[in-house]
């Protein structure tokens, strides 16, 4: 058993850090906001969006 949550330590601390790195690339979000994993990735849905739009000339 403690093999099995080790590994899910590991894999929940992999995600957070992946989150976290995410984090600082949404542009106008202060650095010690702290955001949940939705508002992240909607976020980062939302600037993408945004980048397309810009490389499209739609913008």
């Amino acid at each position: 058993k403690t093999t099995t949550s080790k590994k899910e330590r590991r894999r929940t601390e992999n995600i957070n850090a992946a989150f976290a790195e995410l984090r600082k690339h949404i542009p106008n979000v202060p650095s010690d906001t702290k955001l949940s994993k939705i508002k992240t990735l909607k976020l980062a849905m939302s600037y993408i969006h945004h980048l397309e739009l810009q490389l499209s000339g739609e913008e």
